[in-house]
């Protein structure tokens, strides 16, 4: 009987087992599958030195699902010199190159590799200029940099041990980074290197440069050319959209320039509206007109005509620099005329071929087109079997010469080949470029 017993007992214990194994694989999700593949993200990435990044393990299983298995995994780097990484996946670059992370659950393995960017270059093209009571300090960026440092001394051989004065932390915003060091003695030659920083840390010294500042007297040269709107174009088709090819020069260093439509009188230097600039020696750029609380009429509403609020007109600009002494040039002006509106085109629609014919047993048609423009004049015309508007430059534009205010005539066109319902198409431009809208009409070829 107590044999009986035990076997019961047993049994009873296999059963169960059996049951709980049956329950674990029919209800553990990814238990009754098999891991195929593990992905670490980010993929590749790029990160300083003496920063951290998280990686996480995606598992994909037999079955084509896939789960976060970061927390699962056995992390570790191939070069823990260069990146170390915690069993939760948060990698800490050591120092720069390249290390293999990699997450591992049984015989599956995935992996990803790290650069690790150490400390930035040093800052290059690095230049002083001259000012009056100040230097400015310009190079360019580096890449990998975060903020800059300037040493400075009225003794050469500055360097980050041997120095009089620290500007630190100089952050980098824009691509070519620069400094004004103000407060200088006139006549006192001040030496300065630039070293570039991140968190792994501060580069060597850049190259020493030197300025001596002094009481500038001297007016910047103004070299703007004569034709210096919109790259020395005769017409505009905006009023409110201009752009200006300027340049100037100066012994000391240029710090502005000064947009007015008005040539009276240069203006004060300290007045309000002035574009700054880095200080430099020499500026070219071409920059865009901008009427800066300057009080100056719109032009855009000036040059307006009613009715049909085009603008007609001549737009005048003058451009003054100045230097860091207050210096002002003499001016530069330009003028270049303006017409925003499109010709009207006053071709009769759905009427205009062979005087409203609706067939036509030749292939040249006559056509009786017409237009206006108050503003430049009429000054070309352009024919289609194509709805595509041309622009103003394309080839196949029949010229009207002379333009003209009023233009009205009857022209040949061929049509194309092949019989059928021919769809003709008729634009105008006027002497500034701007091109009228379409006026269409049709015609049956039957040969």
């Amino acid at each position: 009987m107590r044999q009986k017993i035990v076997w019961a007992v047993v049994c009873m214990i296999i059963a169960i087992s059996l049951y709980a194994c049956s329950s674990s694989s029919t209800n553990s999700g990814a238990g009754s599958t098999t891991l195929t593949t593990i992905s670490v993200t980010p993929a590749s990435p790029s990160i300083l030195a003496g920063t951290s990044q998280q990686f996480t393990a995606l598992g994909t299983y037999s079955d084509n699902s896939s789960q976060n298995i970061t927390s699962s995994v056995t992390w570790s780097s191939s070069d823990t010199s260069k990146a170390s990484i915690s069993i939760a996946g948060l990698a800490t670059a050591v120092s720069a190159g390249t290390t293999t992370i990699m997450a591992n659950s049984g015989s599956i393995s995935g992996s990803t590799i790290v650069t690790i960017t150490g400390l930035p270059s040093s800052p290059t093209s690095v230049a002083a200029v001259a000012g009056d009571s100040q230097v400015t300090i310009k190079w360019d960026a580096i890449s990998t940099a975060t903020s800059y440092d300037i040493y400075w001394s009225t003794s050469p051989g500055v360097t980050k041990t041997n120095y009089t004065g620290k500007i630190s932390d100089i952050a980098t915003t824009i691509t070519t980074t620069n400094y004004t060091h103000l407060g200088r003695t006139n006549g006192t030659t001040y030496y300065y290197r630039a070293t570039a920083k991140n968190t792994a840390g501060e580069s060597s010294e850049s190259n020493e440069v030197s300025a001596t500042p002094r009481h500038d007297t001297t007016a910047p040269i103004n070299t703007t050319g004569t034709n210096f709107i919109n790259n020395g174009a005769y017409y505009a088709t905006s009023c409110n959209s201009f752009t200006l090819g300027i340049s100037a020069t100066d012994d000391m260093a240029l710090s502005g320039y000064w947009f007015s439509q008005s040539s009276n009188g240069a203006p004060d230097p300290q007045s309000s509206g002035w574009l700054t600039i880095t200080p430099t020696k020499a500026f070219s750029d071409i920059v865009p007109y901008a009427n800066i609380a300057r009080n100056e009429p719109d032009f855009c509403f000036m040059c307006t005509l009613s009715p049909g609020n085009v603008c007609c007109g001549t737009f005048t600009v003058n451009v003054w620099f100045k230097d860091t002494g207050g210096n002002v040039s003499a001016s530069s002006g330009d003028s270049i005329s303006v017409d925003n509106g499109a010709p009207v085109n006053s071709t009769l629609s759905n009427n205009f071929i062979n005087g409203g014919a609706s067939n036509t047993s030749t292939l040249i048609v006559t056509l009786a087109i017409s237009a206006t423009d108050a503003c430049t004049g009429v000054a070309g015309y352009y024919i289609s079997e194509s709805s595509t508007t041309p622009s103003a430059t394309a080839g196949g534009w029949s010229t009207i010469n002379p333009s003209t205010t009023s233009y009205s005539a009857n022209v040949s066109y061929t049509l194309s080949s092949g019989g059928g319902t021919k769809m003709v198409y008729v634009w105008f431009k006027d002497v500034a470029g701007n091109v009228s809208q379409s006026v269409s009409d049709s015609i049956i070829y039957a040969p």
